[in-house]
């Protein structure tokens, strides 16, 4: 299943331990069946230019209970008008 991300910016950027750069953005996530797009901030190894991008979500069992994942790092640019 893929999720609509709005990308406002980046917010954060560094490098890991490993030498390799990471990214916080500054995002807004539309998720199903809830009426307003929700603030938040998402961990990516590639930097995002602001815009609309279908990212694809991994669902999991973390600790007993659903969890929810988005790759952001498998992120595709989204034409505005077009579905997620």
């Amino acid at each position: 299943m893929d999720i609509k991300v709005e990308v406002e910016g980046i917010k954060k950027t560094g490098v890991s331990k490993a030498q390799k750069p990471y990214f916080i953005l500054s995002c807004y996530v539309y998720l199903p069946d809830v009426r307003h797009p929700q603030a938040c901030e998402l961990f990516s190894d590639k930097a995002l230019n602001n815009g609309m991008y279908s990212v694809p979500a991994d669902f999991s069992i973390v600790d007993k209970r659903p969890a929810m994942s988005l790759n952001v790092s498998e992120a595709v640019p989204v034409k505005v008008g077009q579905a997620a």
